[in-house]
């Protein structure tokens, strides 16, 4: 961890004037739910699929076209599916590419790419006919997570299980004309419901977000509630890596450090209610690109 401060000492106390802090390896995960989207098939029927999708800019992943790499946990009895697409406004006339984890009866890994929305066989290209098999019964499981992840630089597309990217590799294909990702998004269809676990590892960049809102107190898991001034609770997040963001009241200074451990959250963000006095901040990483809570 490397950090530029400065120190005064009052009392006792240290007090510490955060210019920037930055934590190598910061780990943490976004955590929300997908309905059953219904009956929905981007081969064959459903031209405006990317609109059942839930958008990972819903909570603050903005910079995708940056990405190249995705890692996650699906907890979902069959058909987790996952949108790449070019589109930064989700647009399904636009090429994506599908992957389905469960697919076919939860055997299989399926993946399509689409060109648009004309549903003509010529405009996509199904990658496995038939689904990718997979090496195990069941890729997912509805009472417990699963672990995957993805890359896709230069339209090289890999998929493996586990934790560790580049480890356990069973799904690889290579687009001969490759589409460049602005956009991702989760569903889950045809009778089930989902959980998801997005991981995101990067630079905190020392920065916090008001999301420019007043009287607002965002309602996640508090990890500790202590009475000090701003600059304090903001300091002490900073040095905590499951911390992403504080609720302060400027009446009574109370400062609760905030988690999203554990915490589902809503298809449209952090849920944040009306409290007279609160504001919640909330961490930026990659330079104020990614500010989690603020849309």
């Amino acid at each position: 961890m490397f950090t530029r401060i400065h120190n005064r000492i009052i009392g006792s106390f240290i007090i510490i004037q955060m210019k920037f802090v930055l934590i190598r390896g910061a780990n943490f995960h976004i955590r929300f739910s997908t309905p059953d989207a219904g009956y929905l098939d981007a081969k064959l029927t459903t031209r405006n699929i990317l609109d059942y999708v839930v958008n990972l800019q819903n909570y603050g992943i903005t910079y995708v076209d940056e990405m190249s790499s995705l890692k996650l946990e699906i907890k979902s009895c069959k058909d987790g599916v996952v949108f790449l697409s070019s589109s930064e406004l989700m647009d399904s006339a636009e090429p994506f590419y599908e992957i389905v984890f469960g697919a076919y009866t939860n055997t299989r890994t399926y993946i399509l790419k689409r060109n648009n929305d004309s549903l003509l066989p010529s405009s996509m290209t199904e990658v496995f006919p038939g689904g990718q098999p997979t090496h195990e019964n069941n890729t997912l499981n509805c009472s417990e997570f699963r672990s995957f992840w993805i890359t896709w630089s230069g339209g090289h597309i890999r998929i493996g299980r586990g934790p560790t990217v580049g480890e356990n590799m069973f799904v690889e294909w290579e687009d001969p004309s490759p589409t460049n990702v602005r956009s991702i998004g989760m569903c889950t269809w045809w009778g089930n419901t989902g959980q998801w676990k997005i991981y995101v590892e990067d630079l905190y960049s020392g920065y916090y977000n008001g999301c420019g809102k007043n009287n607002t107190r965002a309602d996640l898991n508090i990890l500790q509630s202590l009475i000090s001034r701003k600059i304090i609770c903001s300091a002490l997040c900073s040095f905590m890596d499951d911390c992403i963001g504080f609720n302060y009241q400027y009446v009574t200074k109370r400062c609760e450090l905030l988690s999203l451990e554990s915490a589902i959250l809503p298809v449209d963000g952090v849920s944040l209610s009306t409290k007279s006095f609160w504001r919640f901040y909330t961490k930026c990483f990659r330079n104020k690109a990614m500010c989690v809570g603020c849309f």
